[in-house]
């Protein structure tokens, strides 16, 4: 039940978005009752981050199935950066869209340290790692990596660069490239 009511909820969250959603509206898109929800979750926050982090769960097994057994850690650690951050500039319950305008999470408070930020950061240094140890070395300092990848893929999500046009493949790899990739080569070693 659980993920037929998160696929309700963010089709709710996406057509009215977090402010007008209700967890009624929820129920009624789901066909379960209204205690059906409550008795799972408490607020609509808990559907929003629990949504996005189902979906970060199934990004990351694509990311696993494709990337990590085909190519050298380098190249494991840009394509699932890039993979990561254009999930979560894309995801519709994440930034802008959901509430009217201001890349918030929905408490109206600054998502640096959202759970859902802090998933993506988690998934990409167990990745990281997965990759690494298969390859016979080993994160030393998973939990700074993730706290790191947490910030950066945070700050480009809510405060994208004019500057800096992060949006294909492309851009996301030469930035991972340039900055990413020396990060995780400083916590990796043989």
């Amino acid at each position: 039940m659980a993920d037929h009511v998160l696929d309700a909820a963010k089709i709710v969250f996406t057509r009215t978005g977090f402010s007008s959603a209700t967890l009624t509206a929820i129920a009624e898109q789901a066909r379960v009752s209204p205690g059906a929800i409550y008795r799972r979750w408490t607020s609509k926050r808990e559907i929003v981050v629990a949504v996005v982090r189902r979906d970060l769960h199934t990004e990351a097994a694509r990311i696993r199935h494709q990337i990590l057994d085909r190519c050298d850690l380098d190249t494991v650690v840009i394509d699932t950066f890039t993979a990561l951050y254009l999930f979560m500039r894309s995801h519709p319950l994440v930034g802008a869209s959901l509430v009217g305008g201001a890349a918030v999470d929905p408490s109206g408070s600054s998502v640096g340290n959202s759970p859902v930020f802090g998933t993506a950061g988690q998934l990409f240094t167990d990745l990281v790692a997965e990759a690494a140890s298969a390859r016979g070395a080993r994160v030393t300092d998973p939990e700074w990596l993730g706290e790191v990848v947490q910030r950066l893929i945070h700050s480009l999500v809510v405060t994208p660069s004019e500057r800096m046009q992060l949006t294909t493949g492309e851009t996301v790899g030469r930035y991972a490239r340039a900055v990413v990739l020396p990060i995780v080569h400083v916590v990796t070693h043989t």
